[in-house]
């Protein structure tokens, strides 16, 4: 019988012995700080996709009234458009969606500001314009339900407030200016 014969040998040192030596150790030391770290993280982001879930903001009433129902949705911050005209010196932005019940034609296409005021004759609501086109002061007229454009306004943090029955103040400050507007319903 005939045999082929390929040998190859390697001299190891000392430190292969050493690396033999600990080698399960190490193997030992892994598994017991590895595997409870993995199980602790896979159980975190199990917690976290759950809990994302009871988050989500759900339609709220706004505002009742005996011929109209207006609704708003909040935007999650992770969830805010780019694409709108953002003040340059804030850094919180609450938005909402508002829907009307009879169905009122505009609403549902807007962002608005979560602050708002009503006088006797309607329901005064901010959006927020796409890039460039700034920000828009809206009027809901409580006996028509008709949404119409009060006044196009510059991208500040606006703050709306009711003065009187038929009155509504508008302020807003930017590095340069103050700008206070005081409107009054002709209805």
């Amino acid at each position: 019988m005939n045999y082929k014969i390929t040998e190859s040998i390697t001299k190891f040192g000392m430190f292969k012995s050493i690396l033999d030596f600990f080698n399960p150790v190490f193997s030992f030391l892994a598994i017991i700080v590895l595997v409870p770290f993995i199980f602790i993280s896979w159980a975190i982001s199990l917690f976290k996709k759950n809990n994302a879930n009871e988050f989500k903001f759900e339609w709220t009433s706004l505002k009742s009234l005996s011929n109209l129902n207006l609704y708003r949705l909040d935007i999650d911050e992770s969830d805010l458009p780019e694409n709108l005209d953002y003040p340059e010196d804030t850094y919180d932005f609450y938005l909402t969606k508002i829907k009307s019940e009879p169905f009122i034609q505009g609403l549902q296409d807007m962002f608005f500001d979560t602050n708002f005021a009503e006088t006797n004759s309607g329901i005064y609501l901010i959006s927020y314009n796409e890039s460039g086109k700034g920000m828009t002061l809206w009027c809901i007229d409580k006996l028509n339900l008709n949404l119409h454009i009060v006044k196009e306004l510059q991208p500040l943090d606006w703050n709306l407030t009711r003065v009187d029955d038929d009155t509504i103040l508008l302020k807003a400050v930017d590095k340069k200016n103050k700008y206070n507007y005081i409107i009054t319903s002709n209805s």
